[in-house]
C-alpha cells in the first residue's frame, strides 16, 4: 500500500511504487514486473479528535463532581485551559476562562496547533518538561482512556483529562477526582479508590494498585469488559 498526503498526484504514486518495485527485483527473486493490470485509488478524509469550544457536561458526568468543565465558548483553547486548572488549581471561579489568563504564558506551544489534537499531546509533553497528560473519553455510558503518557505520574504536574463529544465537536475537561469519576466499576464503596492510569480499573489498597501497575504499565491505554451475569462460561 501506498499512501500520500495529495491522492491526485499521480507521478509522485508511481514514483514510489517503481522505488517498492526495484528492490523487489534486485534481490535476485526470479521476478519481473511486466505489467500493472490493476490500480485501487483510495481517497480518506483524516479528521483527527481535537478539543475545540464548550460542550456542556453530560448529566451522568456532572452528579460526580469530579471533572472541572472550562466555559471557552469563544475560543478553542479547551485543553490549554484545563491543563493550566490541573496546575493553578482554583477555589473560585473554577469554570472561568478567565481564571488562567495569567498562566498562559507558561505553556509552550510551539508548532502546536489550536484545537489541540490528540496526535499533538506527545510534543506538548516534549516541550512541557513538567506536565504529563492521560486522555479519557465517555462512551456509551463506560469511560474509556485512549491516551496514557508514558511520563504518567513522574512529573511534578499529572494531568487527567476527559475529551467529551458531541457531533464532530470534542472539548477538554480536567479530571479533579479519578476515584470519583470510576466509582461503580466494583462493588467497593469504602470512600476513596486507588485508579490504574491504564486501564481504569480501582483498588481499595493503594498497595494492590502498586502491585498490578508494572504488569499493566506494559501495555497500552485499554478498558476492561466483563461478562454478563449468566454467562460466564
Amino acid at each position: 500500500m501506498i499512501s500520500t498526503t495529495d491522492p491526485l498526484d499521480i507521478d509522485n504514486i508511481i514514483t514510489a511504487l517503481n522505488k517498492k518495485i526495484e528492490p523487489f527485483t534486485s534481490r535476485r527473486s526470479g521476478w519481473n514486473v511486466s505489467k500493472i493490470l490493476n490500480l485501487s485509488l483510495c481517497i480518506g478524509s483524516f479528521r483527527p479528535a481535537a478539543g475545540s469550544s464548550f460542550i456542556p457536561t453530560p448529566a451522568e458526568i456532572k452528579k460526580k463532581m469530579a471533572i472541572v468543565n472550562i466555559r471557552n465558548h469563544n475560543s478553542n483553547d479547551c485543553f490549554q485551559y484545563s491543563v493550566l486548572a490541573a496546575v493553578h488549581p482554583a477555589s473560585n471561579n473554577a469554570t472561568n476562562p478567565y481564571t488562567y489568563n495569567k498562566f498562559t504564558s507558561e505553556l509552550v506551544m510551539t508548532g502546536i496547533e489550536t484545537p489541540v489534537a490528540l496526535s499533538s499531546i506527545p510534543k506538548f509533553e516534549s516541550q512541557n518538561s513538567s506536565i504529563s497528560v492521560n486522555v479519557l473519553v465517555y462512551e456509551g455510558n463506560e469511560l474509556i482512556p485512549i491516551y496514557t503518557s508514558k511520563f504518567c505520574n513522574q512529573r511534578p504536574h499529572h494531568v487527567n483529562l476527559l475529551l467529551l463529544s458531541k457531533g464532530d465537536k470534542f472539548h477538554y475537561t480536567l479530571v479533579t477526582n479519578l476515584s470519583r469519576l470510576v466509582r461503580g466499576r466494583t462493588h467497593h464503596n469504602g470512600g476513596k479508590t486507588f485508579v490504574c492510569p491504564y486501564c481504569l480499573y480501582p483498588f481499595s489498597l493503594e498497595h494492590c494498585l502498586q502491585n498490578h501497575l508494572p504488569e499493566c504499565s506494559q501495555h497500552p491505554a485499554q478498558t476492561v469488559t466483563y461478562p454478563e451475569e449468566g454467562k460466564t462460561f
